[in-house]
């Protein structure tokens, strides 16, 4: 069994994907890389292509339809074959010493990790800038649960780029990733958490993630034109689960509270800001759908949790404070 299978995910990824699949190559036979050409125009698929031919026995290419990220994933993780799974960007890459490091510790390691969290690396135009660490939260190299996890800060979060889970534990639970979504990764991490038993954090900056192309779904202009996706991916997470269910076990319910949070947090900030009649409506059919789904749980985020409350605010109100949420986040993680 390969250690960990990577599926990178490319549409008109031509320009920039090399870069990223090198990367993954240094982990030699011991590593399974999923290409998924999401229906590229360009010479994505040719590329993929010349991989495999040249790397058999470590490729394995995808030809799909466009179906967004989101099916890439779920396409690459039904062809896995690794013991653990990652999902990495086609414009981003992996650290190469903090790779080895990392596949040192799969290879050596005799815990039975369900979700092993790693560091990663804001690059602004390739220029290394914010490391994302959880040193502050785990113990590093120990096994654990999230009972001896340390709360996460508001702004602190999982994310597709600190994770590797378990193949075995994601095909077990049935994934629908949203097809044609975009920031689907919110469901993609939120869903395994009630699952999660054993955890590992390696103090390790692995995953460079790149801010830099115009087009990247992350760039503000972008992010606000698809405040939909941000909705949608909500309304899904919201659905779920009951998190009241959880509160007999005070950690697990913390952290499943916070990465929900943290996806209502992103559709609020984003639907918010944008100042059109849809847009309005929108916000009022989200928390239409949120009451129907939970009402308990809607009332808890709207009134009593202090990061949402601000944004479900009426009028002008909810949208300053979503300005300023918005400007301070950016202020402090560099996101975009």
């Amino acid at each position: 069994m390969k250690l960990i299978s990577f599926v990178v995910c490319c549409y008109n990824s031509a320009a920039y994907m090399s870069k990223c699949v090198d990367s993954l190559l240094a982990g030699k036979d011991e590593v399974e890389i999923i290409i998924v050409d999401d229906g590229s125009k360009d010479d994505t698929g040719k590329i993929a292509d010349d991989y495999l031919e040249k790397y058999p026995s470590i490729i394995k290419v995808i030809h799909q339809e466009n179906s967004g990220h989101g099916g890439g994933v779920q396409n690459g993780l039904a062809l896995a074959t690794g013991k653990y799974f990652k999902v990495v960007d086609s414009d981003d890459w992996l650290d190469a010493k903090a790779y080895q490091d990392f596949l040192d510790v799969l290879r050596n390691d005799t815990d039975d990790v369900d979700l092993y969290i790693t560091d990663y690396v804001y690059c602004i135009r390739n220029e290394k800038q914010t490391v994302i660490s959880y040193k502050s939260n785990f113990k590093a190299y120990q096994a654990s649960t999230f009972n001896e996890m340390k709360p996460l800060k508001v702004y602190e979060y999982l994310t597709i780029h600190s994770c590797a889970h378990k193949t075995s534990l994601l095909k077990s639970l049935n994934l629908e990733i949203p097809k044609k979504t975009f920031y689907e990764d919110n469901y993609f991490i939120y869903t395994p958490l009630p699952h999660i038993n054993k955890i590992k954090y390696l103090p390790l900056p692995l995953y460079d993630y790149y801010i830099g192309r115009p087009d990247q779904s992350v760039q503000k202009k972008i992010a606000l034109s698809r405040y939909k996706d941000y909705k949608k991916i909500a309304e899904i997470c919201f659905d779920l689960y009951n998190i009241s269910d959880y509160r007999k076990n005070r950690k697990r319910f913390r952290i499943i509270c916070h990465q929900l949070r943290i996806v209502l947090i992103e559709a609020l900030i984003h639907m918010r800001q944008v100042r059109t009649k849809e847009a309005k409506q929108d916000f009022k059919e989200f928390k239409a759908k949120l009451k129907t789904t939970n009402k308990k749980q809607y009332h808890y985020f709207k009134y009593i949790d202090p990061a949402c409350t601000g944004l479900f605010l009426p009028g002008i109100f909810g949208v300053i404070f979503a300005k300023a949420l918005y400007k301070i986040s950016h202020m402090v993680v560099q996101f975009n």
